[in-house]
């Protein structure tokens, strides 16, 4: 079965807010009407999940991961429902939404709503208690979930021992209206028995979902076939006019009444009364609340006169009002022959009896005619007085709303003094406050301001800049992004998004606190989020917000991408990250730690384990916290048997380094060291501290694993005792010295340590980096050469930054690749004129890397930090085979500080070559991206 219906549960909130908004329209989405997205589900799907008095039924499809397709919600007690959600509900929504937040008129109406929500009409609380909402989305409509559905909430509500339900029903909805019909939801009768009984679940089949084509638009609910045609209509009465509930996006259409019902409200009653009584089929009357639009309210009566208005059109129904003086009727012509000469002239009832010209009525109405008595009978005559036996002169067209005359022909604005009573305030324009600002500023100060950042043409909700925000951080978070320059990105970002907000980073927490001004409070969310370093995401991620800073696309869509990253499947599978781990440590073995063509093998071997396991490892929690120490011992135990074999042709220190290259942290202590640099002294210090510790461990495993091998084979500890001894330059020993020769017996032992220096300075010309290689040994044996570096240098850097999640078909992997191998020969050429010294080292690669990334972000509008990922990591096993290697001779301490050693010397480099780079040039306004 791949469709089912179950029990809503308060977890299906965010889907049943989804689904409310998709259907929100009047059955289409709404998405396009609103920036605040949650607004619709909030009011209308998830009060039913979390407030009492509610149930509800999902319907949940298992082929695409449980995901909830529709529902039917509902309360048992209405008026309860609404007593709860008055007290407890709406008014925290309301205070997290203030009408400032909304931009959109949907928005705003729904921001209105919730300051102002209606509840049920009487005439339907007296029907029954108990209502219900129903949306399923489009693509599994026509399908019959909806039929199972209603039946299932049926069948809840009658073991409630409930007699009945009403539903609400947008009146634009005609095709969910002919559901209802066709399910009984009409001015019809009908017990929950009966509606069981007539409802047929058999048929069609619900094995998938089938999207509907156009061509079956009323598909299995015709009406010869429906199980309700026999059942004869008995209306019922209702004792109030239940008005319109969802907040209307667009104009209603006028309604085909002689096709299909006019009610709004369905009723689905259990024991019908005996009422013969009929229902109007006006189209506005059964809709479902007591909310009323403005435009619906009819007009008061007449404040000077007390009479009633004419009757109006509904605005929504012609929003255009017209003026023809050549459709008014009740002008009177002018007629010369019927006038008497002796009559004395009366300007008054002359001018009610002429037919003027346009020019003249604006005249008069404007009051640029400063004739009392004829402006006194413009407004007398025209609107309230009458002719002895004729009617009164009025223009059907003209309202009197919409007159600028007042009593004494003045214009007189709406907000006039005179007319609120209010005693008038100086405003100033808003344009001319910030010239002012700007010119008492100085200079500096007021070209500083004038180049300041701002969104014009993309400008949304504040909500929407807040969820940009808070999605921002756990993306820089999730995919590995600098941690020393996460609060400045969300900094600057909220600087130009015009946010007020305040960041906290700390080490797997970002605390966002946004302030609200007209609230006098702050909201803060603490981001939790952990995760690995992803080149490709990172790189989207920085070019989404570089498209909001620059005020290219707008916050809400920006939070809409960053949805589909954090979203996203990995880009490559486990299958194939695991032999990217083999084929990594297989060529840094021979490049970096001088192993010859056997040891790449076994080392590859290693790290291909390391990376089965390291996957095994996300999976129990127990072994997670072991699995470094474990693979360490591993691979050590390893290399030290192999390495026993008489023949020596293969290199302790080569395998056991490259085997583990995958887990060494040299990525995290970089960090810690750019923290501590950066004057980040909590997220340094922690991260430097726990890298140590981690490193110690490493060291600790190697170590372990070596002994252990020897604790096996004793003659190989003996061996290797001996080789040490003769390859030391220096012979130390702890005892006391007697003169053999004295004369005097009496002279007191000398107690101490004592050095000797060897005669014969022992041979290590066939001892290459640690390795044992003398000449004699075949190619497969000996270590690659200088040339070869030319081949596995690029193809090291292609491999890892493939590693790191970077795509293949991309323009940034030759730009990293390139970085990457001149960080390579900066760092050869550095060692092969300072020995000794792999700080100074690192820090002249970690330099060249520095700024080539950063020109190819200033001048070519790349991303500097994903461009010099590869090549500074490539400084960190360099570096360490020019401090001894990992095994650093079995001492722990050592390889932290050879570790922090090449760490301190590459943030040096980068830090510098930032510096340099970004010392020219135009002022960069967002935050810059790069270590």
């Amino acid at each position: 079965m791949t469709i089912a219906i179950r029990r809503a549960l308060e977890a299906d909130a965010a889907a049943l807010s989804r689904i409310c908004l998709l259907t929100a329209d009047a059955g289409s989405s709404a998405e396009t009407l609103h920036d605040i997205d949650e607004l619709p589900g909030l009011v209308y799907a998830v009060p039913y999940v979390k407030l009492p008095t509610t149930w509800g039924f999902v319907i949940v499809d298992d082929l695409r991961d449980n995901r909830v397709v529709g529902y039917v919600l509902g309360s048992t007690d209405t008026r309860a429902f609404e007593i709860y959600a008055a007290e407890n509900w709406w008014p925290s929504l309301a205070e997290k939404y203030p009408p400032s937040l909304a931009i959109q008129p949907a928005d705003k109406q729904y921001t209105e709503l919730l300051r102002n929500m209606h509840t049920a009409p009487d005439a339907c609380i007296d029907f029954s208690p108990a209502h219900l909402h129903i949306d399923i989305l489009p693509e599994y409509q026509r399908q019959g979930w909806g039929k199972k559905l209603i039946g299932t909430a049926v069948d809840f509500l009658k073991k409630e021992g409930l007699e009945g339900v009403w539903l609400g029903l947008d009146p634009r909805n005609v095709d969910a209206r002919l559901f209802y019909e066709k399910l009984g939801f009409q001015h019809r009768w009908l017990s929950l028995s009966s509606f069981l009984s007539r409802l047929d679940m058999s048929n069609p089949p619900y094995s998938q979902p089938r999207p509907a084509s156009n061509g079956e638009k009323h598909s299995g609910y015709s009406q010869s076939s429906s199980p309700y045609s026999e059942i004869s209509p008995s209306p019922g009465t209702f004792r109030e006019e239940p008005q319109q509930v969802r907040p209307t996006y667009r104009e209603t259409p006028p309604l085909d009444t002689t096709r299909h019902s006019s009610r709004f409200v369905s009723q689905l009653p259990l024991n019908p009364p005996n009422s013969s009584s009929s229902i109007s089929n006006d189209p506005g009357k059964y809709s479902f609340s007591s909310y009323q639009h403005p435009a619906e309210i009819s007009v008061p009566p007449n404040t000077y006169s007390g009479s009633e208005p004419p009757p109006t059109r509904p605005r929504r129904q012609s929003d255009a009002q017209t003026v023809s003086f050549a459709q008014d009727f009740t002008l009177l012509e002018y007629e010369p022959e019927e006038e008497q000469e002796d009559e004395e002239y009366n300007p008054e009832k002359d001018r009610a009896r002429k037919r003027r010209g346009v020019p003249s009525q604006m005249l008069d109405l404007y009051a640029l005619n400063r004739d009392m008595r004829s402006q006194h009978s413009g407004h007398s005559e025209y609107f309230e007085h009458e002719h002895e036996g004729r009617q009164p002169f009025r223009r059907p067209n003209f309202r009197h709303a919409d007159s600028m005359m007042s009593t004494g022909s003045e214009i007189m604005d709406e907000d006039d003094p005179r007319v609120t009573g209010v005693k008038a305030e100086h405003l100033e324009d808003p344009y001319d406050i910030e010239k002012n600002t700007l010119r008492q500023m100085d200079y500096r100060t007021r070209r500083k301001q004038l180049m300041r950042v701002r969104i014009e043409f993309n400008v949304t909700s504040m909500i929407n800049r807040q969820d940009f925000l808070i999605k921002l951080a756990r993306a820089l978070m999730s995919f590995g992004a600098p941690s020393h320059r996460i609060e400045s990105q969300l900094i600057a970002a909220a600087r130009i998004l015009e946010v007020e907000a305040e960041f906290i980073h700390l080490p797997g927490v970002i605390i966002c606190s946004f302030g609200d001004q007209e609230l006098g409070c702050s909201e803060t969310h603490f981001i939790k989020s952990g995760g690995r370093l992803a080149l490709g995401a990172l790189h989207k991620v920085h070019k989404i917000y570089r498209s909001v800073v620059h005020d290219e696309i707008s916050a809400k869509k920006a939070g809409s991408m960053l949805d589909e990253l954090l979203h996203a499947p990995p880009l490559y599978s486990a299958a194939f990250r695991c032999l990217l781990s083999f084929c990594l440590s297989a060529l840094i073995c021979p490049l970096a730690f001088g192993g010859s063509f056997l040891d790449m093998w076994v080392s590859g071997a290693g790290a291909l384990i390391l990376a089965v396991l390291q996957l095994c490892a996300t999976k129990s929690a127990l072994y997670a916290n072991v699995f470094e120490i474990t693979v360490a011992i591993f691979v050590s135990f390893t290399a030290r048997g192999l390495s026993s074999i008489r023949s020596w042709i293969f290199c302790y220190t080569a395998i056991s380094s490259s085997g583990i290259i995958g887990i060494l942290p040299g990525y995290l202590i970089l960090s810690s060291s750019l923290e501590l640099a950066s004057k980040n002294i909590v997220c340094g210090s922690v991260k430097m501290v726990y890298a140590l510790i981690y490193t110690l461990f490493l060291g600790f495993g190697l170590q372990i694993g070596s002994d252990f091998y020897l604790l096996i084979d004793r003659p190989m500890r003996r061996r290797l005792d001996a080789l040490g001894g003769s390859l030391a330059s220096t012979v130390t020993l702890t005892g006391s010295w007697v003169s053999d020769n004295s004369t005097d017996n009496s002279t007191i032992p000398v107690v101490g340590t004592w050095t000797f220096n060897r005669a014969v300075v022992p041979n290590t010309a066939n001892i290459i980096e640690g390795c044992y290689r003398p000449q004699h040994f075949t190619w497969y044996l000996q270590p690659f050469p200088t040339w070869t570096a030319f081949l596995i240098v690029p193809t090291f850097s292609l491999l890892s930054s493939l590693a790191n999640l970077q795509p293949f078909r991309s323009k940034q992997l030759p730009v990293m690749v390139l970085i990457s191998c001149a960080s390579y020969a900066s760092n050869k050429i550095a060692n092969h004129y300072i020995f000794n010294r792999s700080d100074v080292v690192s820090a002249i690669g970690a330099f060249t890397v520095g700024v080539l990334g950063n020109i190819y972000s200033r001048k070519m509008g790349g991303t500097a930090f994903t461009s010099m990922v590869t090549g500074v990591l490539f400084l960190v096993p360099s570096g360490l085979s020019q401090a001894g290697g990992i095994t650093a001779n079995g001492n722990g301490i050592d390889i932290g500080g050879a570790m922090i050693a090449v760490t301190i010397g590459i943030t040096v480099g980068l830090f510098m070559s930032q510096a340099l780079v970004y010392m020219f040039g135009t002022r960069k306004n967002a935050a810059v991206f790069s270590f």
